[in-house]
């Protein structure tokens, strides 16, 4: 559905473009000059974080649908995880969208930079989940994916928007200390591990039902 609705290309397209062009550009402009060999020896790698720039503003778009008439379905099948549901949405954009564009950069990348950087490859990857939990966390209501018109597709809100980008901030101050730590970069490989498969079970638990999230934002509303 993502990559055949036309509307939906449009508008999370160009989020995905420049995170392809982003990651290479700053290596090109420094290109002109040092050398290749000079730039392989340095971090340069970490810019591969601006492949996450698509995180926020494409898990937003993932609630609508030029088919969301055929939300229905979700309403009327006897679905016993209606967490399933959010999390195979999450899944789709991860490995549909989000997988083949960090493995054409990351494969360039340790063109450039050697195989010494697959643990920050391995690194960035995760942060990547878990920072589309947190957008989802952040932004989720209590509709299935696909079941909104595109008419209503608004700004999400600024505030909401650089929130997420400051995330991607967060976790890349996080990756320049682990890499100035004696194998801090593995430590915080399994830490982010173990930070997904959590937060994954927190976010999509066994039990959870669309009618929660609407209770909780009521809730929260009062409060």
């Amino acid at each position: 559905m993502m990559k055949k609705e036309r509307e939906f290309k449009l508008k999370a397209f160009p989020n995905l473009a420049m995170s392809v062009i982003f990651p290479f550009l700053f290596i090109f402009n420094e290109l002109r000059i040092r050398s290749l060999a000079d730039i392989s020896e340095g971090n340069m790698f970490l810019f591969i974080y601006f492949c996450n720039i698509m995180i926020p503003g494409t898990i937003f778009m993932l609630k609508f649908s030029g088919s969301y008439k055929g939300g229905w379905v979700f309403r009327a099948a006897p679905i016993e995880r209606e967490s399933a549901a959010f999390s195979a949405a999450i899944k789709a954009f991860l490995a549909k969208l989000y997988l083949p564009i960090f493995v054409v950069i990351s494969v360039a990348y340790v063109f450039i930079f050697s195989a010494r950087i697959l643990p920050d490859l391995g690194v960035v990857l995760l942060s990547a989940i878990l920072q589309s939990l947190i957008t989802y966390r952040v932004m989720k209501d209590e509709d299935f994916p696909y079941t909104r018109s595109f008419e209503f597709a608004q700004d999400p809100g600024t505030a909401r928007m650089m929130l997420m980008t400051f995330i991607i901030g967060a976790f890349l101050g996080v990756h320049f200390i682990a890499r100035a730590i004696d194998y801090g970069i593995y430590v915080y490989l399994v830490l982010l591990i173990v930070a997904v498969v959590i937060g994954w079970r927190k976010t999509f638990p066994e039990d959870w039902k669309a009618e929660d999230v609407k209770e909780t934002s009521k809730a929260e509303v009062e409060m």
